[in-house]
């Protein structure tokens, strides 16, 4: 950690410290990192004294429901926020959000907030928060939870929510790293999850449930996207899209479909994926899901059409036809 990066976490500490009410939001859709993180850091300033609310864009569903405690305050919000205009913490946190449109209409609670700290690993210059903890090599929000617990002096060993909260950081870490097998896993991703399973215990259930088994509309939607996926550009670009009418038709949620663009990275030979979707700022627009496997930076490429994430895993919104998408993504994939 240079000292920079320990400065920072100093004046979130204080922050932390200094507050009495937290409210914690990430980023709508969210993964396992984004309600990992969320219900992490919650359960450890519930412990350490604080009053905590979570506030969700929609319901994380049966794959992350064992992270939920009824003791932990949390609000499924939608793009209905009047019911909570009177709301205003001490203090707002924002983990996994590069930017403030990823809160979407819950950043109207967050900003009345006394102040804001964000906590992020994603390439992006917003920094919305009076502290902004980021780190771009973390494989996870989650690493940076748990080494901002160990600044709090938070003992996982001890504290009545400590397994929970271990269990919520392990999840993060676990399904951002790709089960530790990403280009963004390193010696301190496996630290972390090592320290975190002994907290934990087994955890093959957890890991059977969120990667192996799926609901039936996510067999269905998978099956469409696979059925019409294209091999382009000499076999190195996978493209492959899904409706929103077949997203109704199948029952599938934006959490199933998370996964095949991941899926579609892993065809031989393969150095960039991306998967169209309805997007869910604008129903004019796809919302493009891109990975790479080595050295396409998918972050710089969604960066230059305002979207953002990591350079093995980034997206953006566009308007125009899956043909021009293709185009367009076949040309930048050419300038590697």
């Amino acid at each position: 950690m240079t000292k920079s990066d320990r400065e920072t976490f100093h004046k979130a500490v204080k922050l932390i410290e200094n507050a009495k009410t937290v409210d914690v939001f990430t980023h709508l859709h969210a993964d396992g990192d984004a309600v990992g993180s969320a219900f992490g850091i919650a359960y450890i300033l519930t412990d350490l004294g604080k009053k905590v609310k979570i506030f969700l864009e929609e319901d994380p569903g049966d794959k992350f429901r064992y992270l939920m405690d009824p003791e932990i305050e949390c609000h499924i919000t939608g793009d209905d926020v009047l019911p909570y205009e009177n709301e205003k913490p001490d203090l707002a946190i924002v983990t996994d959000c590069a930017t403030r449109d990823r809160v979407k209409k819950r950043y109207e609670i967050c900003e009345r907030a006394g102040k804001i700290i964000k906590i992020d690993h994603h390439m992006q210059d917003d920094n919305f928060g009076d502290v902004n903890v980021v780190r771009e090599d973390w494989s996870a929000v989650c690493e940076g939870i748990f080494l901002l617990s160990k600044m709090l002096g938070y003992d996982f060993k001890k504290a009545p929510h400590g397994k929970k909260a271990a269990i919520a950081l392990y999840t993060g870490i676990l399904t951002d790293s790709g089960r530790f097998g990403y280009s963004n896993t390193t010696s301190f991703t496996h630290k972390a999850a090592s320290e975190l399973l002994k907290i934990t215990g087994d955890m093959s259930d957890t890991v059977r449930n969120l990667f192996s088994i799926k609901p039936f509309s996510k067999v269905k939607i998978y099956g469409i996207a696979f059925s019409r996926a294209e091999l382009l550009c000499d076999g190195k670009f996978a493209f492959s899209y899904v409706t929103g009418d077949e997203m109704k038709e199948t029952g599938a949620t934006f959490q199933e479909i998370d996964g095949i663009s991941s899926e579609l990275c892993e065809i031989e030979g393969v150095e960039l994926s991306a998967l169209a979707k309805p997007s869910s700022k604008d129903p004019k627009k796809w919302g493009l899901s891109l990975r790479s496997y080595k050295y396409c930076d998918v972050a710089a490429i969604a960066m230059k059409y305002g979207g953002g994430g990591h350079a093995r895993a980034a997206g953006f919104d566009y308007e125009g036809t899956t043909e021009e998408i293709k185009e367009l993504l076949i040309g930048e994939l050419k300038k590697y």
